[in-house]
Formats: structure tokens, sequence, C-alpha cells
């Protein structure tokens, strides 16, 4: 049974809780401001715990979680721009709050929304809407891959998550539109609706107040045979299908390590290098491939030093400044298909070949029995091109908003996580998305 709590630096009733200025437009949960290697899951708890549920177990080998990628924390209303939450359009004292997304910060804001003292008869009706019927704790994925939590306790299901709740409801779907009736450029008519969410199915839900929180999706930018033979590491069927295929590597018997290459060294890239060396041990040759000079560029130097000494100790070859150009599959192999139907412990699936580029035009081809690709992600409202969202967006797709997540030419709708871009951005520079930064 899992029970909801609201972390400590969640939100407050007047207020946005957790405002990030990060040009990430995204926080991660970081343990105490250890660096990278000291922290365990123990000092990191699900918010969705359980008297059966430890995340951490004994043995487990997992090193933190300060990389899991967080939405920036909830929105909570008392007013805004001279309405209260408490009055609905149409006359209706009960306001209907859609929000779009349920990742950490859209869960967060109905469950801090759910949580308040509301007048007699106007606490609100709030919709969570999300193409997934179950909630990523993203924290725990990499657990996934060294056993150290089960699918249940990382990917619970909104059902039994807001089944306490009295005011939130559930809806699977996929959004394809939304139409605001909603702008400061113009008066709100008294018999319309904050605007109206429709959905893949052709479901139609109008709203009074919305919260865009839809996450981000990885970034394959264009490169040819990524999209095909990479295996992101971004939602809960990304962490499934990695497993499996480790599971893959650790039925072989004998014969040479298998290779294993990451793209990308952020925080991502290694923590996802190091799980599974520490899982497949000397069944595997892992190396690290990073697009800049060094690893985890621009965070803290001690994280450097303590992710460095780690991929050492694992034995983790790291290749710096190697620009991807294209994956494809090694020809002396058999075809994916064929792999497919034919693959046996005996009988691996077929190699890929991930083509880099060096400094001074050098190329370089590294062959891999499996390749993870955690170069990068966008916001959810750029990847997805045929959504229809009549908001402004910057240059990366986040939709614009104000200082308070509001988004801009808006008054009723907010956004927050990886799909918001603050105006506060373009004064600050660069932060690392980092729980540290990431609630002033």
């Amino acid at each position: 049974m899992w029970k909801l709590t609201l972390p400590s630096y969640c939100l407050t009733a007047n207020r946005l809780a957790c405002h990030t200025p990060s040009t990430a437009a995204q926080t991660t949960v970081s343990c105490a401001g250890q660096g990278l290697g000291h922290c365990r899951p123990s000092q990191f708890r699900s918010p969705f715990s359980s008297s059966a549920q430890t995340t951490g177990r004994a043995g487990s080998g997992t090193r933190n979680s300060q990389l899991a990628k967080m939405g920036r924390g909830g929105v909570a209303f008392a007013s805004y721009a001279g309405q209260p939450l408490g009055a609905g359009f149409e006359g209706s004292s009960s306001p209907r709050i859609c929000i779009l997304g349920g990742g950490f910060g859209g869960l967060y804001t109905a469950v801090r929304l759910e949580s308040l003292m509301w007048p007699h008869s106007r606490r609100p009706q709030i919709t969570l809407i999300d193409q997934n019927e179950q909630f990523v704790f993203k924290p725990l994925l990499y657990e996934l891959i060294n056993g150290g939590a089960t699918p249940e306790e990382v990917a619970p299901m909104f059902a039994d998550l807001l089944a306490p709740m009295n005011s939130t409801s559930f809806v699977q779907g996929s959004v394809h539109s939304v139409h605001s009736d909603d702008s400061t450029n113009g008066a709100h008519s008294s018999n319309s609706s904050g605007g109206t969410i429709t959905l893949a199915d052709g479901q139609r839900l109008q709203y009074d107040w919305l919260v865009l929180a839809l996450g981000s999706s990885t970034s394959f930018f264009g490169i040819p045979g990524v999209k095909e033979l990479a295996l992101p590491f971004n939602d809960f069927k990304d962490a499934m299908k990695v497993l499996k295929r480790v599971e893959e590597i650790e039925a072989r018997s004998g014969g040479e390590p298998a290779g294993v290459v990451v793209v990308g060294a952020g925080y991502a890239g290694v923590e996802l290098a190091t799980t599974v060396a520490e899982r497949l041990g000397r069944r595997a040759a892992v190396q690290l491939v990073s697009a800049g000079g060094d690893i985890l560029e621009g965070m803290p130097p001690g994280q450097i030093k303590a992710a460095r000494s780690m991929l050492q100790d694992l034995r983790i070859t790291t290749v710096t400044n190697a620009m991807v150009s294209s994956i494809c599959e090694d020809q002396q192999q058999p075809s994916s298909a064929e792999a497919s139907t034919s693959y046996s412990p005996a009988s691996p699936p077929a190699k890929q070949q991930v083509h880099v580029k060096l400094p001074g035009n050098i190329k370089k081809t590294i062959p891999a029995d499996m390749v993870l690709w955690t170069a990068g992600s966008s916001p959810a409202s750029h990847a997805a091109r045929n959504l229809k969202l009549p908001f402004e967006t910057n240059q990366k797709g986040a939709l614009l908003t104000d200082r308070n997540l509001r988004v801009l030419k808006q008054q009723r709708v907010f956004a927050l996580g990886d799909v918001a871009g603050s105006e506060i951005e373009a004064e600050t520079a660069h932060l690392p998305p980092t729980a540290q930064v990431g609630c002033l």
C-alpha cells in the first residue's frame, strides 16, 4: 500500500515554493550537498513510501540518487491577477484545475492542492492527465538495473496513488491540443471556461486553471542510427528495455566481454555507466563517451573528482571530445531482424558500431553490443511536433513563463519543470540543475 507524503522542499499555500532559474529548466535531487559517490539510497527515500518499502537495500551497490530529474517543484495558487482560485468560470464556486503531465511537478501540484484547507464548497476539482498509467519515480530507475528496486516500487499506478484523494481524478490519455480562452490581452467571458483540452481519442476537458508539466523527451539530434539502434534511459519503459538487454548479456557463456557504450557524460550517463559496470563486472567493457573535454562539465569539482575515482575503480574507459556522427550495425554480424529471431546466450545479437569524431578531424569506430544514450533531452512541448499548444516558446521549445512560472500572456496557465523556460534565465548565468540551486 503506497502512501503519499510531501517532501519538505515542496510547496506553500500562497506562492511557488521551488522556483528554479536554471537554464536547464529542471531540478535534481541532491543528498545534503554531498558529492557524487557519497550518497546512498538509504539517504533518499521515495515520497511514495510504504511500511514494506525501503529504497536502498543492503548490498545493492547503489551510489546516489542526486541524478534524478525533478520538475520545478509544483504550483500553489492562493490568488493570481486579482482572481482567487476559489472562483471558477461559468459562475461555478468549484474551480476546475487540469494538470497535464504526471511527473514530479504535476503529481506534487495535485497532492499539494488536495492537501490545502479550502472554504466550504470551493474545493477545486483536480484532473491529472498523463499518457501513462504509472507514475515514474526517476531516482530509482537505476535501481531497476542492479536489482535494488522492483518495478512496483519504481512505477506505482496513478490509480493507487490518488485513491485516498477526494478531489483529484486521473485521466489516461495523450494531449492533442489546448485551446485557451484565457489571455492578458483580452477580457474573460463570464460564460466561458479558461480553455479546453482535447485528447488524442477526441475527449474534451474544460478547465478554469491549467498546469503544464509535460516533462522532457530524449533528443537524438537527428544523428543517423541513434534513434533506431541506441537505447535511451529517460523513463520506465526505457529502463525495462535496458534491463532486458543487460540480462541477455549476463546469460552469455564465456567469450569476450560485451562492449557497452554510454553516450553522454552528465549525471545520467555517469550513473548509468557505473550501474551497468557494477552489475556486469568483467562480463562487460564499459566506455563512457563525452562530447566535452571532461565528464560532468560545469558541475562542482568535488563531484567530478569523486566520479572520476568511481569510473576508475570500475574500469570504465572515458572517451572525451568525441562527437557521435552515426551508429550502424556491424555488417559482419547478422541483421537485427535475424538476431531477434535466432538469439540464444551462445549467439549474441548483432553488434553496433559507434562512429565518433575526435579533435583534428580524427575518426574512430567503437564496437558495441549495447549503446546507451543519455546525451540530451528536450522539452516535451518541443519534441511533440504535433502537439498544438497556443503558447509562446523559446528556442529550445520550452514554454515562456514569468518569474512565477505563469505562462506569458496568460492569466490562468502555468508551466513547470522541463517544459518551462522562465524569463529570469536570460538574466542569470547557467546554473547546474541541482537542488542546491533549484530552490531559492
